[in-house]
């Protein structure tokens, strides 16, 4: 089966963002200061530490831009006892930045770093520390050739840099990641707030090729207005959440509603 997201009907507020700020100085990878401190005093934090080792590589592509990645591998792994890694690609950055910095958290729950896999953390083309210009949703290129990139050709040139160069891997990669904004529900280049309580549509449609499921596959959709700390902040106001102010920041309260006039569903069309 293939996922298609069918219209789903919200009411809350979303935010629109400009491109993060330029990159820094690559010379000094532990001298840069993240805009987040993801790691806290917490059992949690303490069992990342002692169970994995933090690595940081600066990728290429094919273009000759490097992009800033982190890999946390378990301690334990070794020839005889291998692990699948996972990946995340994102443009809100990776901090913290360090080897000796820790994240609190490497997967959606706690259960994932439990289970064991090698945590990769990437800061996409041109954000943070990552080299390039940055695109805020840039758009895919089916056509492209020779050294011309969009985001799928440097996950692709990741993956191979990362089979070829991080040890103790199975083979086995799997991506995980970031929401799809609201503002960007009619286009990309003309993002549009949400009006409080007036139900939206929102539909788009999933590339079938790489979001197939198989029979029995449960699939879980988040609608929220946040994901903190994963990703930003959400000042709840329509504005620039990256250089929003205190002043910027609102308290809400988000609601998705359903109704038979107006019911919100997923699509699932099965793939012949």
């Amino acid at each position: 089966m293939l996922l298609r997201l069918a219209p789903l009907c919200l009411a809350f507020s979303a935010t629109a963002q400009t491109p993060p700020p330029a990159p820094v100085d690559l010379t000094d990878v532990a001298a840069a200061t993240p805009t987040v401190t993801l790691e806290a005093p917490g059992p949690r934090a303490e069992a990342i530490r002692a169970g994995y080792t933090k690595y940081e590589y600066r990728v290429p592509m094919r273009d000759g831009v490097r992009l800033f990645t982190a890999v946390y591998v378990p301690n334990d792994a070794s020839a005889a006892k291998t692990y699948p890694m996972l990946m995340v690609r994102t443009p809100y950055s990776v901090a913290p930045y360090g080897i000796d910095r820790y994240k609190g958290g490497l997967g959606p729950t706690e259960a994932y770093e439990k289970e064991g896999f090698i945590f990769v953390f990437q800061d996409v083309r041109g954000a943070h520390m990552s080299e390039g210009e940055f695109v805020d949703m840039r758009p895919h290129n089916p056509t492209k050739r020779g050294s011309e990139v969009d985001e799928s050709s440097d996950t692709h040139d990741s993956i191979d840099w990362l089979l070829a160069h991080v040890e103790h891997h199975n083979g086995k990669v799997g991506q995980w990641g970031e929401p799809f904004r609201g503002r960007y529900r009619e286009s990309y280049e003309q993002p549009l707030a949400f009006v409080p309580g007036q139900p939206a549509r929102v539909a788009f449609p999933i590339n079938d090729v790489f979001h197939t499921f198989k029979r029995g596959h449960r699939l879980m959709i988040q609608v929220q207005s946040s994901w903190f700390p994963l990703v930003d902040r959400n000042p709840q106001v329509f504005t620039d959440i990256y250089s929003a102010q205190g002043t910027d920041f609102k308290t809400a309260t988000q609601r998705v509603y359903r109704t038979k006039e107006m019911p919100s569903g997923v699509g699932l069309p099965v793939l012949r």
